[in-house]
């Protein structure tokens, strides 16, 4: 087993977990800080999405009026395919395999094992979405990987960090839907429906 050491003296035991405590002190004052800022984030984002806060040119003028679009029309949607689970391995052969929320950290894809035989391949700076429970969570891909079938590539044919800021502005919508339902997963054609102003 594992064999537990301690300083003998107290005055030594304090020293140690005080400057521990200090670090844990400043760890928690940086989370409540990005805490801040992305709430500070989203406001900011639902304000110029609904056109209270506007954009001007270089010469200072207004930028025309948005018009409404479904995310079919602006972005190609790939649904994910999930190859056989004989081929996964965690020998890094063939391409990272990004099945769901689980791959995903902080919003960049982290696979956890490969496939030998990749399906449905997305290439890195493309939009992830997770398509079952939770549903609609963005991410970045990072590198290039296979795509499972609990998440799809959004491929914008239009700005790429615009749709993605969008999409993130519109995951808490898809956990509207998710709640005191059956509802799971969603469809290509769910995904293709909706609707945005831009």
């Amino acid at each position: 087993g594992y064999t537990f050491y301690k300083p003998k003296t107290e005055e030594e035991q304090q020293k140690i977990g005080s400057f521990f405590s200090l670090l844990d002190q400043k760890i928690n004052l940086q989370s409540e800080k990005i805490q801040n800022l992305t709430l500070y984030k989203k406001g900011l984002l639902q304000q110029v999405m609904s056109r209270e806060i506007r954009f001007k040119d270089s010469e200072g003028r207004e930028y025309p009026e948005w018009e409404e679009v479904k995310l079919g029309r602006i972005a190609e949607i790939n649904m994910g395919q999930s190859p056989g689970s004989e081929t996964y391995n965690e020998e890094n052969i063939g391409l990272p395999l990004v099945q769901g929320k689980g791959d995903i950290k902080d919003r960049v894809t982290v696979p956890q094992r490969y496939t030998s035989k990749p399906t449905k391949v997305v290439n890195k700076g493309s939009l992830i979405m997770t398509v079952r429970a939770p549903v609609g969570y963005m991410s970045k891909c990072n590198q290039k990987v296979c795509i499972g079938r609990g998440v799809c590539e959004i491929k914008p044919n239009i700005n790429t960090d615009f749709v993605y800021q969008i999409m993130i502005l519109q995951e808490t919508n898809w956990g509207k839907l998710e709640q005191g339902s059956t509802f799971t997963a969603v469809s290509k054609s769910d995904i293709e429906n909706l609707v945005f102003e831009v």
